[in-house]
């Protein structure tokens, strides 16, 4: 049921979409973007769909690896039509997008990814935060390992807030929206049994992107990097559209074979 499900919800949202641009007569006015939304939308359906159940046997296998490289691609495909518009209006968005796709995947990697044992169980969620917040003894972790990679986990995040608007250069701006993201994740975590609170992943986390925001802003290292996603580099036209077309390759095969599988399911 779960897969026919899927493919309603897919052709559904697909025809709802073709309708409001019908509608507001400007269907297939715009190629670039109507290509952009409903790649944009049909992928995250899709990922959606396959977070939310177990499709190891699938070909395109949703491992950290395959999850990363499809987010990278949706990236390129915002950057590459960024590039295309060459708009101030259009980058600021892709900003939002930026920041939505960092957090669909921080997400899926620290609770969806690898975690076949979600379980929403809140005795569990207060028995295991009041554990952590008594007993835990912080700085463990952090003395036994040299590198951990929750240090960097919310840089991107750090950035991306202060390429969306210059008020987060400020330090204590960037401290609150930092420290209540890694606080969430972390109780996301206790709340489906994928993790537990651990008090030097809030350290790391926190002090890895508080650090980072210094020493960027501090040596305005941000204010050349801001450029780089505001700026079309004066690429040959031609360039941004193959940009764009490569940019789908990944996206598109993606959906294809979650559908292709699905409906073997089905027929089965």
């Amino acid at each position: 049921m779960k897969y026919i499900i899927y493919l309603i919800v897919l052709i559904l949202s697909l025809v709802l979409y073709i309708l409001y641009k019908y509608y507001k007569k400007d269907l297939f006015k715009d190629k670039i973007t109507d290509t952009k939304n409903i790649i944009l939308l049909l992928t995250s359906i899709s990922y959606i769909f396959i977070l939310s159940i177990d499709l190891g046997w699938l070909t395109f296998k949703l491992n950290r690896f395959n999850a990363i490289t499809l987010i990278l691609s949706l990236t390129l495909l915002i950057f590459s039509y960024g590039l295309i518009k060459n708009k101030k209006e259009i980058y600021n968005k892709n900003i939002n997008y930026y920041m939505i796709l960092y957090l669909v995947l921080l997400i899926s990697l620290t609770i969806f990814i690898y975690r076949l044992d979600i379980n929403l169980n809140i005795d569990r969620f207060i028995s295991n935060v009041a554990f952590s917040i008594k007993y835990y003894e912080p700085f463990v972790h952090i003395t036994k390992y040299y590198f951990n990679a929750n240090i960097v986990m919310l840089i991107p995040l750090s950035i991306l807030l202060m390429f969306k608007n210059d008020k987060y250069k400020n330090i204590f701006r960037q401290m609150t929206i930092i420290f209540i993201t890694t606080i969430l994740i972390e109780l996301l975590q206790v709340l489906t049994s994928t993790g537990s609170l651990d008090i030097d992943d809030i350290i790391l986390n926190f002090s890895g992107a508080i650090i980072f925001a210094l020493l960027i802003t501090k040596f305005k290292i941000v204010d050349y990097l801001k450029k780089i996603f505001y700026s079309d580099f004066r690429i040959n036209k031609k360039i941004k559209y193959v940009l764009f077309t490569i940019s789908l390759i990944i996206p598109v095969l993606f959906n294809i074979n979650t559908i292709l599988i699905t409906i073997m399911h089905i027929i089965k």
